[in-house]
C-alpha cells in the first residue's frame, strides 16, 4: 500500500521496498514485551494458569503475522527503513526456529509471573539480544543509497528513522478496517480482547458492514490508484500453480457425489472458515458494467513451481470468492459515506474472545 506512492513520489525502480525485517524485529521484541505484560496482569486477576485465556496467549500470540493496528503500532513508534539498509536474514525468511525459542521461553516467564520470580528487566535484555543474533541489529542513522529509474546514482546521507519515515508522507490514522461479519449486527464497531502487540498500543478495531460497501469502497480506492489491504482464508479453493482464488476452480462436490453447503455466517461458526493471510487488491475486470474478478498482489514472490506461470506474484480473485472469504480490508475514510466515518467512531460495541476467528493472526 505505501511502496507505491514512494516509489512514484522519488522515481525509485519497482523493485524498491521497505525493510520487512525491520518491522519484523520490532514486532517479536513488542510482542514479547506485550505477553509478559498481560500474563502479569492475568495473574493478579487469578486467571488460571491453564486456562484458555492463557492457552492462546503462549500458543498463538507471538507467531508470524497480524491486524492492522498492529502495523501502525510498529510505524508509530519505529517508523520506517528501506531493505538495503535492514535486508532479510536466513531467519527472517525462515522463522520457525526463532518463535520456537520465544515460546519456549515465554513459558518459562509464565512459570516465574505464577511464582512471583519474574526478572522482567532481565528477560527483555535477553529477549533483545536474541533477536540482534537471529536479524542483526537495526540501525538508528544510516546513508540510503539507490538508483533511479533512469539509473542515475543517487545517496541521502545521515539519515535517522525519523527524517526517512517522514518521507513517506502518509498519515495512517486515515485509514479503518472495514470487516465483513455476517455472524453479527453491521455499522457497529467490534474488537477482540487481549490482541494487540504493543503495550499502550492502539486497540483492534472493526467496523461490521455488508460485503457490497467493501466492494463498492474498494472499486472507489483502486479507481484513485490507491491499492488495498485486506485478510482472506487463502487456502480456500486455490490453485496455487497458476495463482488462482476461484470457488469453481475444483469439482469435488460433482466428482465425490458430496454437497459443501454451508454460507459465510454458518462457517464463520462453525470453524470453517477464518482470515489466514493479508494480502492487496490492485485492480479489477469488468465485464458486462460488472466486475468479475479482482487483481491481487501477493507476498510470496513469484511462482517457482510453474515455469509456464509468468504472473510475478500476482494472483487472480474472481467475486465470487471474494463474497465467501473475504472478510476486511483497510481504506482510506475519504472513500466511505459520511455515515460510516460516525459509526468508526463510536465505542467498540463488542469483543469477541480471543478463540473467535478475528482473533487469527492473519
Amino acid at each position: 500500500m505505501l511502496r507505491n506512492k514512494f516509489i512514484k513520489s522519488y522515481d525509485l525502480t519497482d523493485n524498491f521496498e521497505f525493510s520487512q525485517s525491520y518491522l519484523f524485529f520490532w514486532d517479536k521484541f513488542e510482542r514479547m514485551n506485550y505477553i509478559i505484560y498481560l500474563l502479569e496482569h492475568l495473574y493478579k486477576k487469578n486467571e488460571p494458569i491453564n486456562g484458555r485465556v492463557i492457552e492462546n496467549i503462549i500458543l498463538n500470540f507471538i507467531d508470524d503475522g497480524g491486524t492492522w493496528s498492529m502495523f501502525q503500532n510498529l510505524i508509530k513508534k519505529y517508523g520506517l527503513i528501506p531493505k538495503n539498509v535492514f535486508p532479510e536474514t536466513y531467519h527472517t525468511s525462515n522463522s520457525n526456529d526463532i518463535n520456537t525459542i520465544l515460546k519456549k521461553k515465554l513459558k518459562e516467564y509464565l512459570r516465574d509471573i505464577y511464582t512471583e520470580k519474574m526478572d522482567k528487566p532481565r528477560a527483555l535484555k535477553d529477549i533483545y539480544l536474541l533477536l540482534v543474533k537471529f536479524f542483526g541489529k537495526p540501525p538508528n542513522e544510516f546513508n540510503w543509497e539507490y538508483m533511479d529509474k533512469n539509473d542515475k546514482y543517487k545517496i541521502k546521507k545521515n539519515l535517522t528513522i525519523e527524517k526517512f519515515t517522514k518521507m513517506i508522507k502518509i498519515d495512517l490514522c486515515d485509514y479503518i478496517c472495514l470487516l465483513n461479519d455476517p455472524r453479527n449486527d453491521y455499522e457497529y464497531t467490534y474488537s477482540v480482547e487481549y490482541l494487540n502487540n504493543m503495550v499502550e498500543g492502539d486497540e483492534i478495531k472493526y467496523l461490521n458492514v455488508d460485503m457490497d460497501i467493501i466492494k463498492q469502497v474498494a472499486k472507489k480506492s483502486i479507481d484513485k490508484n490507491e491499492s488495498i489491504y485486506f485478510s482472506c482464508d487463502v487456502g480456500q479453493f486455490l490453485l496455487s500453480k497458476d495463482n488462482i482464488l476461484d470457488t469453481e476452480i475444483y469439482n469435488m462436490e460433482k466428482f465425490l457425489n458430496i454437497n459443501f453447503n454451508l454460507n459465510k455466517k454458518e462457517r464463520l461458526l462453525c470453524y470453517d472458515t477464518r482470515p489466514t493471510h493479508a494480502m492487496v487488491i490492485t485492480g479489477y475486470n469488468i465485464v458486462d458494467s460488472e466486475i468479475n474478478r479482482w487483481q491481487i498482489e501477493n507476498s510470496w514472490g513469484d511462482n517457482k513451481n510453474n515455469e509456464d506461470n509468468d504472473a510475478n506474484g500476482y494472483y487472480s480473485m474472481t467475486d465470487k470468492w471474494m463474497d465467501e472469504y473475504v472478510f476486511e480490508i483497510i481504506v482510506n475514510k475519504k472513500y466511505i459515506s459520511d455515515n460510516l466515518k460516525k459509526k468508526w467512531k463510536n465505542n467498540i460495541h463488542k469483543r469477541f474472545p480471543l478463540w473467535d476467528p478475528f482473533g487469527t493472526l492473519a
